[in-house]
């Protein structure tokens, strides 16, 4: 009997039928490898560029091939991070956008005129919607201005919540907002409207600059569908401890999802009842997202600026009677010799300190005490000068502080150029960037990119862990000390002329391409007069008046990558005025050393 495999082979079909064996067995090898080699390829190809549906490991590794790619060309992936978020259905929605977005601001009727233009600065007519809620319908002769402006709303009586009226209207501003969209939906439901869906309320005060296009960005990473409440505490540890860290601080501004804003309507009533002794509206709304089991969720790119570099000076008086402000006694304590008086008035509390009027805007109650905090101004420069790698989304407390630019005599004039300048690359502003210029004669400079804002040059070697933690220009908002803050700091040392960089602050701004920009910074000089220092690297570096900062624009799809600072060279022009900074992309590995 023949053994099972020789009978096989001399059998019927298959790969081995009929005659010539061994080559009909090597023709039936080919054929199973072939096969299987483009089984294989169609299989890599699927995984490679299907990434959705569970797939994509090798996508996401040729992905990653991108960190050193072209300057200034769109990388793989960029179209479907613009997408929005998936939800857990697996359909990617379309991306968020303006028209998705409600903005609140809270204003007074009285003060609305004086810092209208804090939101002229960023409002867009016909692209963007919302309301400034004010107390009262507005005052004086003259018409609202509805061509720069938001249209506006008077809220609804909020003083049957206790003494602190004022601060339950503000909370009330999300919830009034969603009330007034469902309404309009109600009343004009079309597909235009379906298209325009509202994801989102923002609030902010009428002195907070939004920058739109990153608080777009920021919004994008998250399911709008979800309950999100979106924002930042303050930068002060003494403001976060005595209110909350969990709590977004309103001036900065906050977000809330559609689903958060219509269960804050439906709960807001209640909790302003149970929570009325709060200080502030941003306590409240809190507050009352807790009882809703909705944490905070950060973003380092709103600021609400508690800063101050000066003593803040404390004055404790006794409430004579509250009749939509406050009026107070002359029982005064504690104020140092340069606060020569108090002034009070139904709507209008300030101190007069060394000959100049400020604003009193903190009421803290203690029993039947008031504690008045004068903010008087700071200075934020070295906070702006290092933000975080993170979309720069708000401002706020400009009034508070020092103009932020010397290019402008105001608070509004100072924050102007930054404010341009982010419309030609909004993803970018304020964006450091860190490189070396190295001369003959061995020095090194240290050069600090805050794009749109400032350069600092560093006439000695300075490591990038040190520049980007902020010099220390400010104090804390309260007790005027040296910190702490939820950020380290740095000295500045004002009167030592060899311990200080050379600024440059930005002078003027435009398109380089359709994809990159030109920005130049003229040198200011803030050391003191006579004081100057004679090394040789300084001497160098005080011939540079002008820094030129080319850079390719950044897409919003950078934010939804892992976050990296990005990398820049220097050039020297031939007479050494000019410093030439080209920023770009890092390499896979590369390093920035001095």
């Amino acid at each position: 009997m023949l053994p099972k495999w020789k009978a096989a082979e001399g059998g019927g079909g298959g790969c081995a039928a009929g005659g010539g064996g061994g080559d009909q067995r090597r023709r039936c090898v080919a054929a199973s490898l072939s096969m299987l080699i483009a089984a294989t390829l169609a299989f890599l190809a699927y995984v490679a560029f299907f990434p959705d549906d569970g797939a994509g490991g090798l996508y996401r590794l040729w992905r990653c091939q991108d960190c050193a790619g072209d300057l200034l060309g769109e990388f793989p992936g960029d179209a479907a991070a613009a997408d929005g978020p998936t939800p857990a259905g697996g359909r990617r929605r379309p991306p968020t956008t303006l028209s998705h977005v409600v903005f609140g601001i809270g204003a007074s009727a009285r003060t609305w005129d004086q810092r209208r233009g804090y939101a002229e600065l960023w409002w867009r007519p016909g692209q963007m919607r919302g309301h400034v809620w004010l107390d009262e319908e507005p005052v004086g002769p003259a018409p609202w201005p509805a061509a720069t402006c938001p249209p506006y709303r008077v809220s609804a009586n909020a003083s049957r919540f206790g003494d602190r009226a004022s601060a339950s209207r503000m909370a009330r501003i999300v919830a009034d907002s969603f009330l007034a969209v469902t309404a309009e939906l109600r009343n004009n439901y079309t597909a235009a409207a379906r298209e325009d869906e509202v994801r989102w309320f923002v609030m902010g005060d009428d002195d907070t600059v939004f920058f739109p296009d990153n608080l777009v960005s920021v919004l994008n990473k998250y399911d709008h569908e979800e309950l999100y409440y979106v924002g930042a505490p303050s930068e002060s540890v003494e403001q976060d401890v005595m209110h909350s860290y969990g709590m977004a601080f309103g001036g900065g501004g906050f977000a809330v999802s559609y689903p958060a804003a219509a269960a804050l309507a439906k709960a807001i009533d209640g909790c302003l009842e149970r929570y009325r002794w709060f200080y502030g509206s941003d306590q409240r709304v809190q507050a009352c997202l807790s009882e809703l089991g909705v944490p905070l969720t950060r973003e380092p790119g709103f600021h609400q600026v508690n800063s101050a570099p000066f003593p803040s000076f404390f004055v404790l008086s006794k409430p004579r009677r509250e009749e939509g402000g406050l009026n107070i006694d002359v029982a005064v304590s504690s104020v140092p010799a340069t606060a020569q008086r108090l002034v009070g008035a139904t709507h209008h509390l300030a101190a007069q300190v060394s000959g100049r009027l400020f604003p009193v805007t903190k009421f803290p109650r203690v029993d039947n005490v008031v504690l008045v905090q004068v903010d008087v101004r700071g200075d934020a420069y070295g906070m702006l000068a290092a933000h975080p790698v993170a979309p720069l989304v708000s401002l706020h407390h400009l009034d508070h502080i020092q103009p932020i630019s010397p290019r402008g005599k105001t608070a509004l004039d100072a924050v102007r150029p930054l404010v341009d300048a982010s419309r030609y690359d909004p993803a970018r502003a304020l964006q450091q960037s860190f490189c070396y210029q190295h001369g003959p004669g061995g020095y090194t400079w240290s050069v600090s990119v805050a794009w749109g804002y400032t350069v600092q040059v560093y006439p000695w070697a300075v490591a990038p862990h040190e520049l980007e933690v902020p010099l220390q220009t400010f104090r804390t908002w309260r007790s005027w000390a040296d910190g702490p803050f939820v950020f380290n700091t740095r000295k500045l040392s004002p009167d030592d002329a060899c311990a200080r960089p050379a600024m440059f602050f930005l002078s003027r701004v435009r398109n380089e391409t359709a994809r990159s920009t030109v920005t130049e910074y003229a040198r200011h000089d803030a050391t003191p007069a006579g004081k100057v220092c004679d090394k040789a690297s300084f001497r160098a570096a005080s011939m540079v008046h002008t820094v030129k900062v080319f850079a390719p624009n950044m897409s919003e799809s950078d934010w939804v990558r892992a976050p990296r600072r990005q990398c820049c060279k220097t050039r020297r022009t031939r007479w050494g005025s000019v410093l030439e900074v080209r920023i770009r992309r890092c390499g896979r590995g590369e390093l920035t050393t001095p």
